[in-house]
């Protein structure tokens, strides 16, 4: 999903001690932002956490130019990760819209019940997929699930084109969402990265 997105950062929070899991020391920053992206739907705010990696953990308040891509989560999960933070300013654009990707669906998991928080019904379709997403180190694929909307809930295996953007997850997270999915075809092409594009045109 490599895509470059003003990211506002109001505030970052530090979290450290022994993970339950593993016994091993951690050292988290939390970053409260808010992200401002360009889909084919226009452009949307949507407010969110997001954990800030070693590179720019030490980033705080203010603006900047944000590149993601999507990684595997502990759970599995395709979540987004930042590879790349800049001051926002003069020089700096964001994509517009968000790239799109080639997505592999393998399987479709259907659950359905009553929400034991809202006492709601409920029924989602998560979808079990690998991602083909160019990033600034080249094509890479990754392996995860990621929630199909509404309209695409009656998809099924298959290869697709995606357009993917952020939401907002129950827990406050940012996490990726479904905009558009359409049949992959041969003559239709993933976002190409610009070293991509700069290497097929030599």
């Amino acid at each position: 999903m490599s895509s470059k997105q003003k990211l506002t950062i109001l505030d970052v929070t530090r979290r450290e001690g022994i993970s339950s899991k593993t016994g091993r020391h951690y050292d988290m920053r939390i970053a409260e932002c808010v992200l401002w992206q360009n889909t084919s739907e226009g452009e949307d705010a949507v407010v969110g956490t997001i954990t800030l990696p070693d590179a720019v953990k030490d980033a705080g308040k203010g603006e900047y130019l944000a590149d993601f891509i999507l990684t595997r989560s502990m759970e599995g999960q395709l979540v987004p990760r930042i590879v790349a933070l800049q001051p926002y300013g003069d020089g700096t654009r964001p994509s517009a819209p968000v790239k799109k990707q080639k997505l592999t669906i393998l399987s479709v998991v259907r659950r359905e019940g009553i929400s034991s928080k809202t006492g709601r019904p409920y029924d989602m379709r998560t979808a079990q997929c690998v991602l083909w997403q160019a990033t600034p180190d080249g094509d890479r694929a990754v392996v995860g699930t990621v929630p199909l909307p509404e309209i695409a809930k009656e998809t099924g295996k298959g290869e697709y084109f995606a357009e993917m953007a952020m939401a907002q997850s129950m827990d406050g997270a940012l996490v990726p969402r479904i905009v558009a999915l359409q049949p992959y075809v041969t003559n239709t092409r993933p976002t190409a990265t610009p070293k991509a594009a700069a290497a097929a045109a030599v």
